[in-house]
């Protein structure tokens, strides 16, 4: 059902794009936290240490040594895609480099963080301490 709804979005739609392919993610890919942040940890990342797949090329797929450690997005576009070139997080006083368009989406945010294995575990059990107090009303 989200996927036709993707397709019939008019291109200018990008936000509410984002909006579905998170939903998406929340209820028909992933089921616990950990999933998902392991999933913004390695998004472009291949089973080839180190390779990352660049999705501002036009076939982002072509010539990877390695296979994708998560499958294809519906609609591959850097115009929908946060961090589409799969880049690190700058480190305190680094500036993005030249090569890189300074309009790219979220450089560094998503896709390839860089987080250990422990660290994603301690991720998710700080997220899983944040809380708004509410609970559903026992019938």
């Amino acid at each position: 059902m989200l996927r036709n709804t993707y397709q019939s979005l008019p291109e200018t739609s990008y936000l509410s794009i984002n909006i579905l392919q998170a939903i998406n993610l929340i209820l028909l890919k992933f089921t616990l936290l950990k999933q998902v942040v392991h999933f913004y940890n390695t998004r472009n990342l291949t089973t080839v240490p180190g390779e990352v797949i660049d999705f501002t090329l036009p076939d982002p797929y072509a010539n990877l040594k390695g296979k994708p450690l998560w499958d294809k997005p519906e609609i591959i576009s850097p115009l929908t895609l946060t961090n589409p070139t799969g880049a690190k997080p700058l480190a305190d006083g680094e500036t993005r480099p030249a090569n890189i368009n300074p309009n790219t989406n979220g450089y560094g945010e998503v896709g390839n963080l860089g987080l250990t294995e422990q660290e994603e575990i301690d991720l998710v059990n700080f997220m899983s301490t944040l809380t708004d107090g509410y609970s559903l009303p026992s019938n």
